[in-house]
């Protein structure tokens, strides 16, 4: 059977061909060959394997946000991760979700039941599977912090679950995208994580504080483009500091008030350019400053 049929056979949701600059604010990125949906950790599972044993490239992606794809495409198959059941442990003190549920409907979902543990982490959108992987850090609190437990995919071996001790995050740390995508990779399914009891009125407040503390990204910009050890705020701070043409390109800019994330200037504009004015940038901050800027977005595909 060939791989397209297979891997239909298997998950809902499957296209060819299908561009991937709708996935990118600033409209970059070539032409996946294969885009599939997963709706559930199994279809999840499967459309990864099948791409395994067919030999095909694959990379799951959550939101994308963080993602930039290369001019020449993605030469295999590109996973839009939906997964988002979730389960209550019987003592109501930990929970079991799957790695597409986005992190505002989680910290909805949990508040409304009297636990809280991820509110915090709510305002900052994205998946559950992506602020584990990243180890999302909202003030002085990280994400992997709340991490008991995480189901793994790992070909060309079966699943497997791990628990990680909240100073260990190896079993997290190898889920890391390899080189621009193109290599088998591990792959988060579930996580298991750690509430906390409290009143639902005053978690209902505490969720509507941090979201009035937020400051959501510019409508339209793609980033964040840089971190200082993981803290965007951080470098935003950095490049205020900076002056002069460096912070613009002909075809982008970055954005004035969030300097982290980037806009158009034209109608031009490719990724690698977007890439090497980006590199750019860094080098001139890193000469100025004593806090190393660093490249946040993951590049994918055939650079």
């Amino acid at each position: 059977m060939s791989f397209l049929r297979e891997l239909q056979t298997h998950v809902s949701s499957v296209q060819e061909h299908q561009s991937l600059g709708v996935r990118n604010p600033l409209g970059l990125g070539g032409v996946a060959s294969y885009a599939a949906e997963a709706m559930d950790a199994g279809e999840l599972a499967a459309a990864v394997d099948t791409a395994f044993r067919h030999g095909v490239p694959y990379v799951v992606l959550g939101e994308g946000s963080a993602v930039l794809f290369a001019d020449g495409g993605f030469p295999g198959l590109v996973v839009t991760n939906r997964a988002s059941g979730m389960t209550m442990a019987a003592d109501r003190s930990q929970v079991a979700v799957e790695s597409g549920m986005l992190l505002p409907t989680l910290a909805n979902r949990t508040v409304a039941q009297g636990y809280g543990g991820i509110l915090n982490f709510a305002p900052e959108g994205g998946t559950v599977g992506g602020a584990a992987i990243t180890n999302l850090q909202v003030g002085t609190e990280r994400f992997r912090a709340r991490v008991r437990q995480v189901t793994i995919l790992q070909p060309p071996t079966k699943l497997k679950a791990a628990s990680v001790v909240r100073r260990d995050g190896s079993a997290l740390d190898k889920l890391t995208q390899p080189a621009f995508g193109l290599e088998p990779h591990a792959v988060l399914l579930t996580l298991q994580l750690q509430l906390t009891s409290r009143r639902p009125d005053v978690l209902t407040r505490e969720l509507a504080d941090a979201y009035r503390a937020h400051q959501p990204p510019p409508k339209g910009a793609f980033g964040p483009v840089f971190h200082v050890q993981g803290s965007v705020p951080l470098a935003e701070t950095v490049l205020r500091s900076l002056r002069g043409d460096v912070l613009k390109h002909s075809e982008f800019q970055l954005d004035r008030r969030r300097p982290s994330f980037v806009r158009r200037r034209g109608i031009g504009g490719t990724a690698a350019s977007l890439w090497a004015w980006l590199e750019e940038v860094q080098g001139a901050a890193n000469l100025v400053s004593e806090h190393e800027l660093s490249l946040s977005p993951i590049r994918l595909g055939a650079w």
